[in-house]
């Protein structure tokens, strides 16, 4: 037996009239899935036959840059070395939304952020 639908009672809205734009809209976003995957193929090539200068070259003008950039991938450096990551912790101040909405519900509704999501494919 399922679940009852969590969602069962929210506001609706029919969109009927607007079928074909919501057929479009999974077969563009499938297609933009399989361009970003093919791309990202493509790039990692580039990358790899880059190695470890800093631009590439077609016919001797630079055509693709692949310099080092201020930002590193932490989650990397704590998860390969984390007796020397935790040394390097601090304590950041952290916004508490869930206190703010408690006081401030009118507000923070106007901040509350919306996921469009495809429910079912027809």
């Amino acid at each position: 037996m399922p679940l009852p639908d969590k969602h069962e009672d929210e506001p609706v809205a029919e969109i009927d009239a607007l079928k074909e734009k919501y057929l479009l809209l999974l077969h563009a976003e499938d297609s933009a899935k399989r361009w970003k995957e093919y791309a990202d193929s493509l790039k990692k090539e580039l990358m790899e036959a880059i190695g470890n200068n800093y631009a590439g070259t077609i016919d001797g003008t630079k055509v693709i840059g692949y310099r080092p950039i201020e930002r590193w991938a932490t989650a990397r450096i704590m998860n390969d070395y984390p007796d020397l990551a935790r040394h390097y912790f601090t304590d950041q101040p952290q916004f508490d939304i869930e206190k703010f909405r408690a006081q401030h519900p009118e507000i923070a509704a106007k901040y509350q952020s919306r996921q469009f999501r495809i429910l079912e494919e027809l």
